[in-house]
């Protein structure tokens, strides 16, 4: 079914080692944008930026940043 709430829930495996999924729930139509930013509040790479219709969606992140390159083991944040 729909969704009745927008939620993003906790990426799974945590800790990761070398890829985790991430899942969110849509209950409409909607511009959605994930981004992983390190605790500096760096940017460190685009997950999904595009538009979404109602759903459930999981993307993967492989651990490494925008260029490519793994990142450092630590602690990651999703804006």
């Amino acid at each position: 079914g729909i969704p009745v709430t927008f939620r993003l829930k906790q990426n799974y495996p945590n800790p990761f080692n070398p890829e985790t999924a991430i899942q969110y729930h849509l209950p409409k139509t909607s511009e959605v944008r994930l981004i992983i930013y390190n605790l500096a509040g760096q940017l460190v790479t685009h997950l999904v930026d595009e538009q979404q219709h109602p759903g459930v969606y999981s993307v993967m992140w492989d651990g490494k940043d925008q260029f490519g390159n793994d990142v450092a083991s630590g602690v990651y944040c999703i804006g």
